[in-house]
């Protein structure tokens, strides 16, 4: 780069003043990695609502020194969330070169701080993680009453800072007061560990789950009935995938999702899981 293509470079730099530091909005696309969108957007109201860096900062939050590309905020100011790295996926640029940049942030969970590194971390206007993803080829392991709980994309907490849910990863088994089960749905990996497939109430027990290894029998009088996973085409694909039964628990009650045409709702005590 020449001079005077230096000093352009540098000139249309500009500053944010913010109080979570001075924000330096993205001002070049020359990186192959860097996504196309708009540097700085504003609500309605003017209130500045997401900054796209130049290059990641250190940001200041509840749980630790985060290193952020891309923030986004409340209306108030407050952060609603950060991206460590925020880079454009292509024949030019692979997960794995995105991943490998990524440094390792610490993060405080329930009371440990944690060398991770995550995808995005969304927070509640108070400032506590309200979601954290990360990467697929990371993993967390997370202590419950019924043992600890590997994930490989995140969680979700209360805004008392409790677990509120967890995408397991699969082959996690879990003995509880109804059999051992195999809590893990395929088709629940999105873009935010909002949703997990695992749920938990404020005292830690689990409220609902789902599950495609899992066989459930129901017992009913005389009779046994034996639940599994069935397979059901995708709609844009056209291919046979199996679909997760959906289980919750409500008051000494089970409700239990098969498909559309076929549900339960009984005592838990009529109930295994295998």
């Amino acid at each position: 780069m020449t001079l005077k293509g230096k000093a352009m470079k540098e000139k249309e730099y500009r500053v944010l003043k913010t109080p979570y530091g001075d924000l330096i909005p993205n001002a070049t696309y020359s990186d192959v990695r860097k996504k196309y969108r708009e540097s700085v957007t504003y609500y309605e109201d003017g209130s500045l609502k997401s900054v796209y860096l130049e290059e990641p900062q250190p940001i200041e939050t509840v749980v630790g020194t985060i290193d952020a590309e891309l923030i986004t905020f409340y209306p108030d100011g407050t952060i609603k969330r950060i991206f460590p790295l925020y880079g454009q996926l292509s024949g030019y640029w692979t997960e794995t070169e995105e991943y490998e940049l990524l440094k390792e942030q610490p993060v405080e969970l329930f009371g440990k701080v944690r060398n991770l590194k995550p995808l995005c971390i969304c927070f509640y206007p108070g400032g506590g993680i309200k979601t954290l993803t990360i990467w697929p080829r990371s993993e967390l392991y997370i202590d419950t009453k019924y043992g600890t709980i590997k994930t490989q994309f995140g969680l979700a907490l209360t805004e008392a800072g409790r677990l509120k849910s967890i995408e397991p990863a699969f082959g996690e088994k879990l003995e509880t007061e109804y059999g051992v089960i195999y809590p893990y749905d395929p088709a629940n990996y999105r873009l935010h560990a909002e949703g997990n497939s695992l749920c938990f109430d404020e005292n830690g027990n689990i409220t609902q789950f789902k599950t495609i290894k899992n066989k459930i029998e129901i017992r009913e009088k005389q009779e046994t009935i034996v639940l599994e996973p069935v397979f059901e085409t995708d709609f844009l694909t056209g291919n046979k995938v199996i679909r997760a039964m959906e289980v919750s628990f409500r008051e000494k009650r089970v409700q239990i999702s098969v498909d559309e045409e076929h549900s339960y709702d009984i005592g838990t005590e009529q109930v295994v899981f295998r």
